[in-house]
């Protein structure tokens, strides 16, 4: 196994900003690195890492060295409030999206009454 410093080493200051977060995976096979918080979000979001986080919490119950793992990962998620900047990251995603699906369904009606508009005149 890759020796890692233990996230229980990290200081747990609530005032730290996002962009202070150790920026690596502990628990993906590759130890990725990433090169800011945007790219370690996207990541973390991802059905890889989401698996693995399952799989090594499930052999946690039986493996030490799993257990181990999934505790300094999960004492670095808190300590660093990677949740909150999940949460932050999807309300923006969030607010982004509605404007183009609300553009999307204006379009929609706006060619819906050109159809129909057209049609009319056709039949006539």
């Amino acid at each position: 196994m890759a020796s890692h410093l233990p996230m229980a080493h990290f200081p747990l200051n609530a005032s730290m900003l996002p962009s202070t977060v150790p920026l690596h995976c502990n628990i993906c096979a590759k130890k990725p690195t990433f090169s800011d918080v945007s790219h370690l979000l996207t990541h973390i979001a991802s059905k890889g890492h989401l698996s693995t986080y399952y799989k090594i919490k499930v052999k946690a119950g039986q493996d030490d060295t799993a257990k181990r793992l999934i505790e300094d990962y999960d004492t670095w998620y808190a300590t660093w409030n990677i949740e909150n900047l999940m949460s932050e990251r999807m309300s923006l995603k969030d607010q982004k999206r509605r404007p183009r699906a609300q553009s999307s369904a204006r379009m929609f009606l706006i060619n819906t009454d050109y159809l129909i508009t057209l049609s009319v005149l056709i039949l006539c």
